[in-house]
């Protein structure tokens, strides 16, 4: 079975406007500029094609193209805190390579201004037979600090880190989170222009999250430029003030952080539900083979304030989740329904039966319809679904269940996170200056 390797491959330089120069000055406040970036790499299904693309590369080619990052344009202003998002695959660490001086493009062109401090993965910039001390040194003459810089800030490093005696052991003993806190701590003492920080910070802890998010606001209170790579488009949000979204090394958009994280979210949400089945008309679950046949879901809506099916809601609108059941032949005597809520990912949000809000179980009759109504739903921005179901007269034996079609929740960007909190704010404010 043969095995494909990766190559790295130089393009002719695209030839790009003359009045635009390819390294951004501080005058014109721009940190970072990117123009027509890319790489690309061959692909050579076996060893032996690279021998045969060095001796006969003018008569045919031995290997395919992967472009990890293509024609990608930006500039970031000094002082810009800028969240780049994108799936595993997209070329966020490619391009971000690029950027530090990593790697060279294969296409246009990227500029810097001012030292820049790449966090990109663990190892990088360390000699793992080093001790803590020894690598804390390294690094930040790595990073442009003579040896006095160093011995000045060595201690504001060491409490920073904070681990203890391992400042003396070798790297290769340490945790990936006591190698990302040490990494962390020589970029941010050594004053960096441009911070760029990949995944690294994933390992740590939420104490060392913590730390890190408060360096991070003073680095860029002090006009630090910063580009971070992270999932989750609620911190996105929150801290960048600029996004980058890549899908497939391509660049799909740039701009305002809430705007760009936004469009990510619902392309995640998307895929992660066309990815799972929620059987809206085909036939329900049958988890109590004995009483499969006896009931039926035949439709299930979600109902809007102005009385009609929807498929989109507004925090602190009420909705209700109605639903049609038939019975085909006599069964238990009695049964509970079922409501739940879930996000897109399947986190449980919410559920509840009859029987828990005390009230009896119910005769079922030959079919009815059953409605539940949601006041005042509390739930902030994404996608969601329901689950109704008909359980037995004590709710632990389910008989048939069924989901609504996805619904997508919208706000007014008040919050992030999950749910909405009533909320009133007071502010005294005492010694201000200038005030009688």
């Amino acid at each position: 079975m043969s095995s494909e390797t990766l190559a790295p491959t130089r393009l002719p330089k695209v030839d790009l406007p003359a009045d635009v120069p390819s390294v951004p000055s501080r005058s014109e406040g721009v940190a970072i500029r990117a123009q027509n970036l890319g790489k690309v790499y061959h692909i050579y299904s076996r060893p032996q094609d690279r021998l045969k693309q060095a001796l006969w590369r003018w008569k045919r080619t031995y290997f395919k193209e992967f472009w990890a990052v293509r024609n990608v344009n930006f500039d970031v202003r000094i002082g810009e805190t800028v969240g780049i998002l994108g799936r595993n695959g997209a070329g966020k660490s490619t391009l971000l390579q690029m950027i530090s001086g990593i790697l060279t493009p294969s296409t246009g062109r990227v500029g810097v201004t001012g030292r820049v401090v790449p966090l990109l993965e663990l190892g990088s910039g360390f000699n793992p037979e080093f001790s803590g001390r020894e690598n804390v040194y390294l690094y930040g003459s790595i990073l442009g600090l003579t040896r006095d810089q160093i011995n000045e800030r060595f201690e504001a490093i060491e409490r920073f880190a904070d681990i203890g005696l391992f400042i003396d052991q070798p790297l290769k003993t340490y945790s990936s989170g006591m190698h990302a806190r040490l990494a962390f701590s020589v970029a941010a003492h050594v004053d960096p222009k441009v911070l760029i920080v990949d995944e690294i910070l994933a390992v740590g802890d939420a104490a060392f999250k913590s730390k890190c998010t408060r360096v991070f606001h003073r680095l860029r209170d002090n006009g630090c430029t910063i580009l971070l790579v992270a999932h989750d488009p609620y911190l996105i949000k929150t801290f960048c003030s600029q996004a980058l979204y890549l899908r497939k090394g391509e660049q799909v958009a740039f701009g305002a952080a809430d705007i760009v994280a936004d469009k990510y979210a619902k392309e995640i949400e998307a895929a992660q539900m066309a990815d799972k089945v929620f059987d809206v008309k085909g036939p329900e679950p049958k988890h109590d083979l004995s009483a499969a046949s006896v009931y039926s879901i035949t439709d299930v809506q979600v109902i809007g304030a102005d009385g009609n099916p929807c498929d989109t809601l507004r925090t602190g609108e009420s909705a209700r989740i109605r639903f049609t059941y038939k019975t085909f032949k006599s069964g238990p005597d009695r049964v509970t329904f079922v409501l739940s809520m879930y996000r897109h990912d399947n986190l449980y949000i919410c559920g509840t039966t009859t029987l828990m809000e005390g009230l009896e179980p119910f005769e079922p009759g030959t079919g009815g319809v059953v409605e539940c109504e949601l006041r005042d739903l509390p739930v902030l921005a994404g996608t969601f679904h329901f689950r109704v179901a008909i359980d037995d007269d004590r709710a632990f034996g389910i008989h048939t269940e069924r989901f609504t079609k996805p619904i997508t929740i919208v706000d007014g960007m008040q919050a992030v996170g999950l749910i909405h909190l009533p909320r009133r704010w007071t502010v005294k404010a005492e010694g201000i200056r200038g005030a009688d």
